[in-house]
């Protein structure tokens, strides 16, 4: 029975260490999954931009346009697209 007692406080050590190396591999695991999530809501966000980005100037933009030139705003219109290609020439280069 003295011998038993040691190997209980033997396998009690064993078990503590194993738990504390087990609770630092998922506080690291955690943490790389964390920042995995992040870049990758970044990444959504960038495309979710360009997408917006794209669908403004392909639907949005001309249908203003369009509008300010039926309701007799031709005056605004013309000017704005001008400055409007003005920024789009500068911003392609």
């Amino acid at each position: 029975s003295g011998t038993d007692s040691v190997y209980n406080t033997a396998n009690k050590t064993e078990l503590s260490i194993f738990k504390e190396e087990t609770t630092m591999l998922t506080l690291i695991v955690i943490v790389l999954l964390a920042i995995v999530f992040f870049r990758l809501l970044g990444i959504v966000i960038r495309g979710a931009f360009g997408i917006l980005a794209v669908l403004g100037l392909l639907i949005f933009f001309p249908v203003i346009m369009i509008g300010l030139i039926v309701l007799g705003f031709g005056l605004i219109a013309l000017p704005v697209l001008i400055v409007v290609g003005i920024i789009s020439l500068i911003a392609s280069v």
